[in-house]
């Protein structure tokens, strides 16, 4: 059995959310958290650090420089995967 990657979303879509966890179920991605601002992530808002966070900021890529940098401050350790689309 592999062992479960603690997941944190961040996504200001609540649906898209509430989708990605239902397709995560019975993965090794257990989710930890979620939030639809990386500010409430990095201010330490969740109990269990994630060793993953999914990232999706569809507001603009400044504001997505300015959120991988705040996570990657306050959670060095973490991976980051930015979820995107092209338009």
């Amino acid at each position: 059995m592999q062992k479960a990657v603690a997941t944190y979303l961040v996504d200001p879509n609540k649906l898209f959310r509430e989708g990605l966890k239902k397709l995560l179920t019975e993965t090794r991605f257990d989710i930890v958290g979620e939030s639809a601002e990386a500010s409430g992530l990095a201010e330490g808002r969740t109990g269990t650090q994630p060793a993953l966070i999914l990232i999706d900021t569809p507001t603009g890529p400044e504001n997505l420089n300015r959120d991988v940098a705040l996570l990657r401050a306050a959670m060095p350790e973490a991976r980051l995967v930015v979820l995107t689309q092209t338009m």
